[in-house]
């Protein structure tokens, strides 16, 4: 590992990064320093722009991925290198707007009536009876719930902000029962390996596949 490398990985690691950003910035740098078979400090400025340009057309990045490598070279130059803070002066693209996609009371009622299972009717109830996030509901576990104050403590949100949820005995008594049934380790919605939370996705796929039904 080069010292360059290292000093990145430090940074990242003592910001609290996630292990996806970790990899995505090592790997734009990485790409960036292989296209010119030179090291970061020796790019111009020119340059980046010209590689950025040049390979988001080719490999047709979308406005996130294009987004990200942006950050990706601020963060290397700015923060590791150290270079003046108007360097890296590349403007962000705009995002496409998507609609959130919200269910009448009549659409969540035959969406859960359709569950066909414990597991995706506990999962879709909690989510839209208390409005969690996907994110939100993948991660709660068996700490998440006060029985004393009747709602779900919600850690580190959007944000990093905690939240309190209020908490129905309906969902509440639905919540115990799924944990009898299904008797999870630890979190409430794990995988098969009941070691770590099912994924974002798949939770997504509950969803899709409930609502098809």
């Amino acid at each position: 590992m080069t010292p360059l490398r290292q000093t990145m990985t430090d940074l990242m690691t003592f910001r609290q990064f996630s292990p996806k950003t970790h990899t995505a910035y090592l790997n734009i740098a990485t790409r960036l320093a292989l296209y010119y078979d030179r090291s970061p400090e020796q790019i111009t400025i020119g340059e980046i722009k010209h590689w950025l340009i040049q390979t988001s057309n080719e490999r047709c990045w979308s406005a996130s991925t294009t987004h990200l490598a942006i950050n990706a070279l601020k963060f290397l130059y700015h923060q590791v290198l150290e270079y003046p803070s108007d360097f890296i002066d590349i403007p962000l693209p705009k995002r496409p707007q998507k609609s959130p996609e919200f269910l009448t009371k009549n659409e969540v009622y035959h969406l859960l009536s359709h569950a066909d299972n414990l597991r995706k009717l506990t999962l879709l109830s909690v989510c839209y009876g208390c409005g969690l996030r996907v994110s939100e509901v993948v991660t709660l576990n068996q700490d998440s719930i006060d029985t004393e104050h009747m709602f779900l403590k919600i850690v580190q949100s959007k944000g990093k902000k905690d939240r309190n949820i209020p908490l129905s005995m309906t969902l509440l008594n639905l919540l115990r029962r799924y944990w009898q049934v299904w008797q999870p380790h630890y979190y409430f919605f794990c995988s098969y390996q009941q070691k770590k939370p099912i994924s974002i996705s798949s939770a997504q796929k509950i969803f899709t596949q409930t609502k098809k039904t």
